[in-house]
């Protein structure tokens, strides 16, 4: 679903030049389906959508300080800085899942040699 819905609402913004589109609603977009993908497991797309939202945050910041609203600039910094906070745990979290799998990987290779060593053993005593 997450990526269904990045597909439909941002994905086309983001590839547009027209910084007119970068809004804070393509921002709540891109920070609902990252959550979207954070709750599924998907964490590094998570991670990538949060990265992004943070960045449609952070042009939303600097046009709002160009054109002298500096609450509306202070808030999307702080939008900014929440949604980069976000990507920078879905990305722990993928290493940490990641270095998981990798853990158990090796265990069942390791489980497999001593099987196979096992196995010839036998063979050798027959």
């Amino acid at each position: 679903m997450a990526v269904r819905l990045y597909e439909m609402v941002a994905a086309p913004y983001l590839t547009s030049r027209d910084t007119s589109l970068l809004t804070p609603e393509l921002a709540v977009a891109l920070a609902r389906t990252a959550e979207l993908a954070e709750q599924d497991g998907s964490y590094r797309f998570a991670a990538e959508r949060f990265n992004e939202a943070s960045r449609v945050f952070t042009a939303i910041a600097a046009t709002a300080a160009r054109q002298g609203n500096q609450k509306a600039s202070k808030m999307a910094e702080a939008e900014a800085d929440e949604t980069q906070q976000r990507a920078k745990r879905a990305a722990s979290e993928q290493s940490r899942l990641q270095e998981k799998q990798d853990r158990m990987l090796a265990q069942e290779g390791q489980l497999k040699a001593r099987q196979f060593e096992d196995f010839a053993r036998h063979l050798g005593r027959s």
